[in-house]
């Protein structure tokens, strides 16, 4: 059977969300099999654009949902990780909220953007059981000092959410959701 991953970045951390979360990510959200997801590296100029990414982003994710069969790639930048002491648990909290991301806009379309959108990606993190991964990631990106005053303001707003909606259901992701939605009004 292929893995959910394909793993084309040599990076360990996706072999291990291969081999301990991919049964979990799958019974989570089926519709990953209908996916195929390959992990790239080190993505250049043209691509942080195309991303819309900034210099200082570690891992992306670029969603061809509209393609027959459907793929999508996580990204990494592998000076970004180096650069930030990025560990293997930090990795493997961001493959999950990147594959989060992949499955909202499966689910939703990609109707939602900045903080909501950060969240339904969070949401499938806490859901595959990686939570306390993600704030001790979401924490080491605010302490690098590498983003923006609105970066941390988002990166603190995910941390607020995650550390105070510890439940992880739909009615739970959609007070998070409403929530984040309103703290995005008022940036």
């Amino acid at each position: 059977m292929k893995p959910l991953i394909t793993n084309k970045t040599h990076m360990e951390a996706f072999d291990i969300f291969n081999r301990e979360y991919e049964t979990k990510a799958l019974s989570v959200c089926p519709e990953l099999k209908n996916i195929t997801i390959d992990a790239v590296c080190n993505y250049d100029s043209a691509h942080l654009a195309e991303l819309n990414l900034s210099s200082n982003d570690a891992f992306a994710y670029y969603f061809y949902y509209q393609t027959s069969p459907k793929n999508a790639e996580i990204v990494v930048n592998k000076d970004v990780i180096k650069r930030q002491n990025i560990t293997v648990d930090d990795t493997l909290a961001a493959i999950a909220h990147e594959i989060g991301h992949i499955i909202s806009i499966e689910k939703h379309g990609d109707c939602f953007t900045e903080l909501p959108a950060e969240v339904l990606g969070d949401e499938y993190v806490c859901r595959i059981g990686l939570k306390e991964q993600l704030i001790i990631l979401l924490k080491k990106m605010i302490g690098c000092g590498e983003y923006f005053d609105f970066q941390v303001n988002w990166l603190e707003k995910r941390i607020y959410l995650l550390e105070r909606f510890p439940m992880t259901n739909d009615i739970s992701t959609k007070a998070k959701l409403a929530i984040a939605i309103e703290m995005n009004k008022n940036e």
